[in-house]
């Protein structure tokens, strides 16, 4: 049995109560099992490692529901010159950043395969934890479509991200079969 006590903070829990000074939170095994007033707070004398939060606020973890873990931005010209291998050492940086930003969980919403989700479940790479979508939608000519009027088409080979260019409800149908989500998104 392992406990950790954030403590020495102001303790903001996102119920919408007042904020709660000189307050901590126990954590025993990863799991919250006590938050308020310090002196409210029974603490263990062994098995102990102390956060001090050093008067700063203490506050639940925040959700992003939109982001591109992999990626920066999308312009057309890194993606003709990035080895798609170099996304994934950039999600490295970008989920640790995540993480010191205060987000716990975040639904990524394209590029970040199942290979990256399982990464950080096993802990071999810190992030947040994540939803993923791994192939965003995308009509024909749409900002995942990366086929160039040129006629060239950049498209990433990788079997981790499959081409999300679906075009009409029959298509959908197709490419991610048919239920119950998909089919109350196109009957509206």
């Amino acid at each position: 049995m392992s406990y950790t006590l954030i403590r020495n903070g102001t303790l903001i829990n996102g119920n919408g109560g007042k904020p709660i000074k000189n307050a901590a939170v126990l954590i025993k095994n990863n799991i919250i099992i006590a938050a308020g007033s310090e002196k409210t707070i029974e603490i263990p004398k062994t098995d102990l490692k102390i956060i001090d939060a050093e008067e700063c606020f203490i506050l639940p973890g925040f959700i992003d529901a939109h982001v591109h873990l992999m990626t920066e931005g999308f312009a057309r010209e890194d993606t003709i010159y990035t080895p798609h291998s170099q996304y994934f050492y950039n999600a490295i940086k970008f989920m640790k950043q995540t993480i010191f930003a205060g987000i716990t969980t975040a639904r990524d919403a394209g590029m970040a395969d199942v290979g990256v989700k399982t990464a950080i479940d096993n802990g071999l790479i810190t992030g947040p934890r994540l939803q993923i979508s791994v192939a965003p939608l995308t009509i024909t000519g749409g900002h995942f479509d990366f086929w160039l009027t040129s006629g060239f088409d950049i498209k990433h080979r990788y079997p981790g991200l499959p081409d999300g260019v679906v075009d009409g409800p029959e298509n959908v149908r197709k490419k991610f079969g048919k239920s119950c989500v998909v089919e109350q998104i196109l009957s509206k």
